[in-house]
Formats: C-alpha cells, structure tokens, sequence
C-alpha cells in the first residue's frame, strides 16, 4: 500500500503541477490579451493627442504666417511712405540751398520788420494771405531739421502701432 500512496502522491503532485501549469498559461494568455488591448487603447489615444497637437501646431504656424505676412506688407508700405517722404524733404531742402524756393513764416499783426514779404507777391508764389517774413538759411535749415526728426519720430511710432495692431490680439468688445 504504501507504494500505491508514494505513487498517488506523486500522481497527485503531477497533476498539481500541470494544473498550475494550465492555470498558469491560461491567466497568461487573458493577461496578454488584456495587455494587447490595454496597449491598442494606449496608442489610439496617443494618435489621437498627436493628431490634435499637430493640428494646433499647424493652426499657430498658419497664424505665424498670417501676422508674419500683415507686418511685411505693413512695414513695406511704411517704409515706402518714409522714403517718399525723404525724397520729397531732400528736394525741398535742395530747392531751398540753391534759393529757388524760399521759406517764410506768419509776421504776427503787431511786427513791423522791414523783411516783410507782402500779400501782393506775384503769381506762382507760395506766400498768400497776411505778410510773411523770409528766414534765414540757418533758420531754415534748423527748422527743416527739427521738423524732420519730428517725422522720424512720428515714423517710427507708425510703425510700431501698426506691429502692434497686426501681433496684438483684437481687444473684447463689451
């Protein structure tokens, strides 16, 4: 009897271990399932992240491109109004050294200087209205100076009012 029970034992202990063997290789296979399906979830979601994050980022890129395009055509036009404008000073400042053009101021009511220039001047002249007085060169000159740093000035700020207005996003209206 006693070796019918060494043998029923290690029957016993046989089917033990292909038991849990069986077991064993049946929860790793749902778990392998569950795992695959765990991971398909994972990287469906991951596409889906990717494909938003890509669409944000073309989305911004388009905008980029958008104000980049606005600020060039902005400051193309800018700077065209600015050399025009310094052409146009240039050659007045030229007209007025080599004395064809001349610049003159408002004589106030109560001035009685003799380098007045009357109202009555001749057709084609630039001077109209109450009399004028002629200035000196250097006056002149220091007037047109610092009137052209005045529209250098007035230049710049245009310019970066209208960066501003093209980067800036457009204010809430309440």
């Amino acid at each position: 009897m006693i070796p019918n029970l060494k043998l029923l034992a290690i029957a016993a202990l046989v089917a033990g271990a292909l038991g849990f063997a069986g077991a064993w290789s049946w929860q790793g296979s749902r778990g392998e399932v569950k795992l695959a399906q765990a991971n398909e979830a994972f990287q469906s979601d991951l596409r889906l992240i990717e494909g938003a994050a890509t669409q944000a980022n073309e989305k911004e890129l388009a905008t980029y491109k958008e104000k980049l395009a606005a600020v060039t055509a902005s400051s193309a036009s800018i700077y065209k109004e600015h050399t025009d404008g310094k052409k146009e000073r240039d050659a007045i400042i030229g007209e007025l050294n080599a004395a064809k053009r001349r610049l003159s101021i408002i004589a106030a009511k109560s001035s009685t200087c003799s380098n007045s220039v009357s109202a009555n001047t001749p057709a084609g002249s630039l001077v109209h209205g109450p009399g004028r007085v002629e200035l000196d060169g250097t006056h002149a000159a220091r007037i047109i100076a610092i009137t052209d740093d005045g529209d250098s000035i007035a230049d710049m700020l245009t310019v970066c009012q209208a960066y501003i207005r093209t980067v800036a996003p457009a204010p809430p209206i309440q």
